[in-house]
């Protein structure tokens, strides 16, 4: 099996794409391009607007490779969510619309000719998409957009860590549970996706607690220590030998994969402790 990468982690994404974007995507892809050149001043003034096919990017089997190549993880928090969250398909580049700052408004159209590629969707946690994201692109350089499928992406400079095609931890690291940027791109990317919310700071605290607390717990050896030190411990937390011992090794086994790719929060847990596997 491969090893997969999470955000503040480069995404590996699977090369082969859901069969539903290679018989379906390139179709509607067409059709826009082909709707756009017919009146193109009508989707700049937003007078016409593009009408996308959910029940094609947002397709179960979509929705299922990309859970699997993040391992459940939000694209942009870590967070493993599955559990009590639908999750959203998230377009990095929009495709309905864009806003170079924050609280501009919605300027028409978005990335229209790339509403059903592979290389541009991902699975984000509601609150990172609907509450932070949204229509949020900014660029270096605002004059360089592509505003239409004529014009070359690849002139962008755009503002936010791409998930699968930037090398995260080049822009943003931590202290502690706390992001904190190392450059421009790192600052504007944390601010985009929320990154240092109150409640995602306290989700990652309490984890990293627990990290530590594995931590201290997988160096002990009962057979290492005197009789008097290890008559100790086992006062101090009112259990047996036997008792401590699986704590032990229940400790040892959390460490061993608390900073593989497929645990949340890897890349807080790898800043934290370097030493640990990967």
């Amino acid at each position: 099996m491969k090893e997969r990468n999470y955000w503040m982690i480069k995404i590996l994404k699977s090369p082969d794409h859901p069969e539903i974007l290679t018989r379906k995507g390139p179709a509607e892809t067409g059709n826009n391009k082909q709707l756009y050149d017919n009146d193109p001043s009508a989707y700049q003034t937003g007078e016409k607007k593009f009408k996308f096919k959910s029940s094609v990017y947002g397709h179960e089997t979509v929705k299922e490779l990309l859970i699997a190549d993040q391992s459940g993880k939000c694209c942009f928090c870590e967070a493993d969510f599955t559990a009590n969250g639908f999750g959203d398909i998230e377009h990095f580049r929009p495709k309905g619309g864009y806003r170079q700052r924050k609280n501009d408004k919605i300027t028409r159209p978005g990335y229209y000719w790339m509403a059903y590629d592979w290389d541009n969707l991902f699975f984000s946690c509601e609150v990172c998409n609907s509450r932070y994201k949204k229509n949020y692109f900014p660029l270096e350089e605002e004059t360089q957009r592509a505003k239409n499928h004529h014009e070359n992406i690849d002139k962008e400079h755009p503002l936010l860590v791409h998930p699968s095609q930037d090398e995260p931890e080049s822009h943003i690291g931590f202290r502690g549970e706390v992001c904190r940027p190392k450059n421009k791109k790192g600052e504007k990317s944390i601010a985009a996706y929320g990154l240092n919310r109150d409640k995602l700071i306290e989700t990652r605290r309490e984890y990293l607690n627990s990290v530590y607390l594995n931590y201290t717990f997988s160096k002990l050896d009962l057979d290492a220590i005197t009789l008097t030190e290890k008559a100790s411990i086992l006062e101090q937390f009112n259990t047996t030998e036997e008792e401590m011992n699986d704590l032990i090794e229940t400790a040892r086994r959390f460490i061993a994969k608390a900073a593989r790719t497929d645990s949340p929060f890897a890349a807080m847990v790898r800043h934290n402790f370097p030493d640990l596997p990967k």
